[in-house]
Formats: structure tokens, C-alpha cells, sequence
């Protein structure tokens, strides 16, 4: 679904591209895929905020900043809500690190399965908690909304895997030995085990819809009030 969200983002931050001239990333790092279609826009290097030794600001959303930091035109947070405590926090730190009228693309789950990587404390949040949310600390909604299918919602909570686009188009052929460590005839096993749920997900439809029930992920543009 990344895939996906990508093109949301490129479709959502279109009509606003003459007005960034700054961009941030918290939680996460310059090769994130949103960051290819800015690329040849921008005119510096995208800064990278969070808690790794190679951020080039060290953030903790859970905890209030307590130092000045460079106030950026757009910042983009995917995949990071479901690892941190604190969300009003989170929230309030990254209003504080936009200028007026700045932009937020928030990205993360809407139903996700239980993991340890690095730390994990919500199954996902619904596009309009995290509006309404958002609102209280300044924040206007310009788009927002959730994504999914029936089969990708399948494999994430009933197989226990996150679909490339070529495994959720083709969960058979696509089978991703990569992530199963150790001597192939080990893997060919684990491929026979997993068989019978790749093909019952085959008869799950893959039709990318809104529908709440196998909707996966959440999205949301927002823009800082601009103070005057």
C-alpha cells in the first residue's frame, strides 16, 4: 500500500509545490519514496528530524522541544504514529517546527497487526480521530481519508505479512523468500506451509477501496493556521 500512498501524496501536495521551499522528514530518513517526487523541486537538502544518530536535529516526538529548530514549509511523518505514546504531543512538536501555512503529510496505519519493531503502541488510527485531533493544536484538514483492500487486509492480519505490490497483485508468484533466513530446503517447506492461506487470499478481492473494514492505511494533508 506504500505504493499507493505515495501517489496520494504526489496527487494531494501538487496544487502547493510553488510554496515549499523547505522540507522535513520526522521519523524516518531521506530515501523515503514521497521525497522522489520533490527531488527536482527543491533547492536544498531535506532535513531529517528524530531520535537515529543520522537525524540532523535530534527530536523526540513524545516529549516537548526544548530547543530553537529550523521551521520548515512541509514535513512528512508516514509510518511513525504507530511507534510513539504521546500523539498530542507529537502533534504540538510538529506544529512548532512549521511555518505558518506550512504543511503536514501524515501517513500511517489504519488496521495493522501487533509488531515489535522498533517499539509499537497503536493498531492504527482513523483519518478522522487524527483531524480532530489535530485541530485542537492549530492544524486545518486540506485532504484526508483511508485505504485498503480486502485481500491486502487478509494478508496483514491473517498471514501475517506486509504485501509489495507484486505480492498482493500475485500472492503465489510473488512469494517473497527474502524473508525467510536459512538453507532453502527449509524455505521450500515454509513456502508449502504458507500455501494454502496464499491461495484463500487469491479469493480476496484486491480492489483498492475506502471501505472501513479492510482499510489499512490513513492519510491526511494539514496545513498550520498561518499566525498573523
Amino acid at each position: 500500500m506504500r505504493s499507493q500512498i505515495v501517489r496520494l501524496f504526489e496527487q494531494a501536495i501538487s496544487p502547493w509545490i510553488d510554496s515549499i521551499h523547505s522540507v522535513a522528514v520526522i521519523g524516518g530518513g531521506r530515501d523515503e519514496p514521497e521525497l522522489k517526487s520533490l527531488s527536482k523541486l527543491l533547492d536544498q537538502e531535506v532535513k531529517v528530524l528524530g531520535i537515529d544518530p543520522y537525524s540532523d536535529f535530534y527530536i523526540d516526538l513524545n516529549y516537548p522541544i526544548d530547543k530553537p529548530l529550523p521551521k520548515f514549509d512541509l514535513v512528512l511523518c508516514s509510518q511513525v504514529f504507530e511507534h510513539i505514546w504521546n500523539i498530542h504531543e507529537a502533534i504540538i512538536n510538529i506544529h512548532k517546527v512549521l511555518n505558518g501555512g506550512g504543511l503536514l503529510w501524515l501517513a500511517c496505519p489504519a488496521s495493522n497487526r501487533a509488531h515489535g519493531s522498533p517499539e509499537f503502541y497503536s493498531a492504527g488510527y482513523q483519518p478522522q480521530m487524527l483531524s480532530n485531533l489535530a485541530s485542537i493544536y492549530g492544524f486545518e484538514t486540506m485532504q484526508m481519508g483511508r485505504i485498503g483492500s480486502e485481500r491486502c487486509y487478509f494478508m496483514t492480519h491473517g498471514l501475517s505479512v506486509w504485501p509489495s505490490d507484486e505480492e498482493h497483485d500475485r500472492p503465489i508468484v510473488f512469494y517473497d523468500f527474502s524473508r525467510l533466513p536459512g538453507p532453502k530446503w527449509k524455505n521450500a517447506l515454509r513456502f508449502l506451509r504458507d500455501l494454502p492461506g496464499r491461495i484463500l487470499a487469491i479469493t480476496k478481492s484486491s480492489k483498492l477501496s475506502e471501505d472501513i473494514r479492510y482499510a489499512t492505511e490513513t492519510f491526511l494533508l494539514l496545513q498550520k493556521k498561518p499566525t498573523y
